[in-house]
């Protein structure tokens, strides 16, 4: 026989084999250094595999929290802002008071139904107010968790096309 006939001959035997039904199916599976056996205590096992891979771990290789080395590096970048911070310069009724007034009108409430029309019309009343606030918010710096929540309104737009 010719080399040409050989690869032929292989090559179909080759196609031939692929073709064949074979069980494809796993039929021991290793987890967690044991062997699992059977098809229903493989598909246990795969289920569990997949949910430990869907669950973030809450520890690091050394066995801390994440949560708490998160909050402790949280920390220490707060307090090495505040040791070395310029201070900010506290603000006056002028400075609250432009700023009140370039507020725009006809936007939608925050969470506590308060819009920047109360702010232009009670001017007088809530700018000292807003002084004490803005100051401290500089001398500390530090947002109050109240003023960080707000309402967020999606807007579905048209399709073009």
């Amino acid at each position: 026989m010719e080399s040409a006939d050989l690869n032929d001959k292989l090559f179909y035997i080759l196609i031939k084999k692929q073709r064949q039904k074979v069980n494809e199916n796993v039929q021991t599976l290793k987890v967690n250094e044991k062997e699992v056996n059977g098809s229903e205590k493989l598909l246990e096992a795969w289920k569990d595999h997949f949910k430990i891979l869907a669950i973030p771990e809450d520890r690091d290789f050394h066995g801390n929290s994440k949560v708490n080395l998160a909050l402790e590096q949280n920390n220490i970048i707060e307090n090495q802002i505040k040791k070395g911070r310029e201070t900010l310069e506290n603000t006056d009724n002028s400075e609250v008071q432009k700023a009140i007034e370039s507020l725009n009108i006809g936007k939608a409430v925050d969470d506590n139904g308060i819009s920047s029309e109360h702010f232009k019309y009670a001017k007088s009343e809530v700018t000292p107010i807003l002084v004490d606030i803005v100051n401290d918010i500089f001398n500390n710096l530090d947002v109050p968790k109240a003023m960080k929540c707000g309402i967020l309104n999606p807007i579905h737009k048209k399709r073009k096309g």
